[in-house]
């Protein structure tokens, strides 16, 4: 064999050495686990407990803030529409309020018996009729 025939022989077998080397140390290296347990103190069942435990909290604490936010839209909506009812009586109320004086007005000339008023929209006969 010629000298650089046995120099690429042996330059070989060192890189065939060097791989197998490193083929049984990272055979032997520890779980990624137990490489971060010194780094961040705790391990991975701890982590992922933990994370679970965060889960069903935030689940929880959603359910929660769901249910007073529809109790207090609720209170908010019930009152809005209590609101709405009471200015749309007060509305009717002024035009009853001037109905009344032009039905006292007409029985007071004695110009007619009966007068029409609007309420809610509807006409509504007042007097004698």
């Amino acid at each position: 064999m010629s000298e650089r025939t046995a120099t690429l022989v042996r330059s070989l077998e060192d890189s065939f050495a060097h791989v197998a080397h490193h083929t049984r140390t990272c055979a032997d290296a520890p779980l990624p686990s137990k490489l971060v347990e010194p780094f961040i103190g705790i391990d991975l069942d701890t982590a992922r407990n933990s994370a679970l435990a965060v889960a069903v909290g935030a689940v929880v604490l959603a359910v929660l803030a769901g249910w007073l936010l529809k109790a207090i839209i609720a209170k908010i909506v019930g009152v809005l529409l209590l609101g709405v009812i009471a200015l749309l009586v007060w509305t009717q109320r002024t035009a009853l309020d001037d109905c009344v004086e032009q039905v006292r007005s007409r029985i007071a000339s004695n110009s007619v018996e009966t007068a029409t008023c609007s309420f809610f929209g509807r006409d509504v006969t007042v007097g004698d009729g």
